[in-house]
């Protein structure tokens, strides 16, 4: 879809963590590097590991859009509700799987909501997700699909949507805005497209324009909702605006996040 908006070969090519953000940062700022990654994690990632290259060289554009997600939390818990979440006696075990967006979610739900909480870090998605049914963390989060079969099981009880509105799929669940927590609204997984620094306002304009048109119809448009994914795309200073509050939450919560270093489950 790409190709035919900028009408040029487009080469994909998957270059994870400091590798990827390398290349992206010392590109030519000429429009030909166009990187897309999540805020949430590239920082956080940063935080804890002192990369050679300086994250605020990252420019970001806007994403192509962003995820819900949902908090569920082990039937061998206790807890079935998010008000019993919140006064549950303890840290509360939290699932992750690396520095990744669930997480840190969920580390910035406990500051909000004044509630400890204890990382626990499996190796893959999957391994959390059996180490949730088996209870040996409290919560996890992740996007609605792979829990269904779940819930549906009885195996995870569903506390929360990550969204100001509640999940179709998911209707009695309350989300954010229902508990008063509407502000954490912006920390999605946010699918964010970056370029080098230094890149001309024309060229940023062209590749937003392009982006913006290749998610909006056509194929585009129909590839996100036949995968069910979001269609909440958002560019420019709004975007912008929620970096810089990604970045202020994420230092707010340095500690917590520092204890995923040494919680490898």
């Amino acid at each position: 879809v790409l190709r035919k908006e900028f009408k040029v070969p487009v080469l994909v090519n998957i270059i994870p963590g400091p590798d990827g953000y390398n290349q992206i940062i010392h590109a030519k700022p000429d429009g030909q590097t166009i990187g897309m990654s999540e805020p949430l994690s590239v920082y956080a990632t940063a935080m804890l590991t002192n990369p050679n290259y300086n994250v605020d060289d990252l420019t970001w554009l806007g994403r192509v859009n962003a995820s819900v997600s949902v908090i569920v939390a082990s039937k061998k818990s206790g807890i079935t509700s998010f008000e019993q979440l919140k006064t549950h006696k303890g840290p509360v075990r939290a699932g992750a799987f690396g520095v990744t967006t669930p997480i840190l979610q969920e580390i910035l739900l406990a500051d909000a909501a004044k509630f400890e909480i204890a990382p626990v870090n499996f190796r893959t998605i999957g391994e959390m997700i059996f180490g949730t049914l088996r209870g040996d963390v409290d919560i996890s989060l992740l996007g609605t699909t792979p829990w269904l079969k779940h819930i549906e099981a009885g195996n995870v009880v569903p506390i929360l949507i990550w969204d100001d509105h509640r999940d179709p799929a998911l209707p009695n669940v309350p989300c954010l805005k229902d508990v008063g927590l509407e502000k954490l609204v912006i920390f999605l997984n946010h699918r964010g497209v970056v370029v080098p620094p230094h890149v001309p306002d024309n060229i940023s304009r062209t590749i937003v324009a392009k982006f913006q048109a290749a998610v909006s119809g056509g194929e585009g448009r129909a590839f996100l909702e036949k995968a069910k994914f979001e269609t909440n795309q958002m560019w420019g200073k709004e975007f912008q605006d929620v970096i810089v509050e990604i970045r202020a939450a994420l230092k707010r919560a340095e500690p917590t996040i520092r204890q995923l270093a040494t919680s490898t489950k």
